[in-house]
C-alpha cells in the first residue's frame, strides 16, 4: 500500500512539473506577444508620422520646390 501512494505521489509530481511548464510558457507568449504587439504599434506609428511630416512638408514647401532643389543639385529637406 506504502508503495502505491509513492508512486502515486511520484506521478503527481510529474504531472505538477508539467503543469507548470506549460504555464510558464503559456507566460512567455504572453510577453513575447505584448513585445510583438509593441513593436508593431511602434512601427505603424513611425510610418505614419512620417507621412504626415511629407505631407506638412508639401503644403509647406509646395511639390514645384522640391522638384526645383532636386534639379539644382541640392538635395532638398532630408539633405539638410
Amino acid at each position: 500500500m506504502n508503495y502505491l501512494m509513492i508512486s502515486y505521489g511520484v506521478i503527481t509530481f510529474k504531472h505538477h512539473i508539467i503543469y507548470v511548464f506549460i504555464k510558464c510558457l503559456n507566460e512567455l507568449y504572453l510577453v513575447i506577444r505584448f513585445f510583438f504587439y509593441l513593436y508593431i504599434g511602434w512601427k505603424l506609428c513611425k510610418i505614419l508620422t512620417c507621412y504626415i511630416e511629407d505631407e506638412d512638408l508639401v503644403e509647406q514647401w509646395g511639390e514645384g520646390e522640391e522638384a526645383r532643389l532636386v534639379e539644382e543639385g541640392r538635395p532638398g529637406w532630408w539633405g539638410q
